[in-house]
């Protein structure tokens, strides 16, 4: 339901699940997500797929992930690793992100 996307941050990783990379993102916050237990959502975004979604958020490579929180998409860059996307989100490493806009209107 959309209204729930309001509510709790999402991440949003897009991949190929051909990409070794990919893979390695997909192990690494499938942990966090057990972590978070529904506090932070996850999803996980076949990019070849899901086009029209990848376009919104600009993916360029994969893995790419972003976090959407209070209306704002966040664009992580940093390493693919559980540890560091929580210090991110827990530390609020999201508003330093050097690429930022208004969450798409779909998720309003």
């Amino acid at each position: 339901a959309w209204p729930e996307l309001i509510s709790n941050p999402r991440v949003l990783v897009f991949v190929n699940k051909e990409n070794i990379d990919s893979k390695r993102a997909v192990l690494q916050y499938k942990d966090l997500a057990h972590f978070y237990e529904g506090k932070v959502r996850f999803a996980w975004v076949d990019r070849g797929k899901a086009e029209l979604l990848a376009e919104t958020f600009s993916v360029s490579q994969l893995p790419a992930t972003y976090l959407v929180k209070n209306g704002m998409a966040y664009n992580y860059r940093l390493w693919t690793y559980a540890g560091d996307l929580h210090d991110y989100i827990e530390n609020e490493g999201y508003f330093k992100s050097t690429l930022s806009f208004n969450q798409p209107a779909r998720f309003h």
